[in-house]
């Protein structure tokens, strides 16, 4: 009897050496990602354009933007393949005790990292404009009325 393993990768192509299937799965994956140019937006610390493949290059994502669910989950995928656990609502990383899943967008939102926690842009703004719109309520409530309140 001969022994002998074969490795699959996730399209079913098989190989003989576990390194040359986890290659050929990355090079499939790095050509998915290179066809989001416009659908996803990475940028390490010096604000520079890039695309993150290893645990260092996770460490050091300042900002990122995905328009697509495609793009999101490619972006997963390189990570978990990077052994990282970085991006928001993920097991390394901090937002925002208020910050949900459910109400957080991870689509078409602008995050940053800063302060050991990340930031969606938009939902900051929506907080603010919330806000703002609470204490305008409140000068138009005061100016109908007759003075200060003691």
């Amino acid at each position: 009897m001969i022994e002998k393993t074969i490795y699959i990768a996730d399209d079913g192509k098989q190989f003989n050496f576990e390194d040359d299937c986890l290659a050929y799965e990355q090079r499939q994956l790095y050509t998915k990602a290179a066809n989001l140019n416009n659908d996803l937006f990475c940028f390490d610390m010096e604000n520079k354009r890039y695309f993150p493949t290893t645990y260092q290059d996770f460490e050091n994502l300042k900002s990122f933007f995905c328009k697509t669910q495609e793009a999101y989950e490619i972006l997963q995928q390189v990570e978990d393949k990077a052994d990282a656990r970085f991006l928001p609502f993920e097991g390394d990383s901090y937002q925002p005790h208020d910050y949900d899943e459910e109400t957080v967008p991870v689509l078409n939102a602008h995050w940053v990292y800063d302060n050991d926690e990340w930031t969606c842009l938009e939902y900051e703004v929506k907080k603010i404009s919330e806000a703002i719109l609470e204490q305008q309520n409140l000068i138009e409530v005061a100016k109908q009325s007759t003075g200060w309140e003691s």
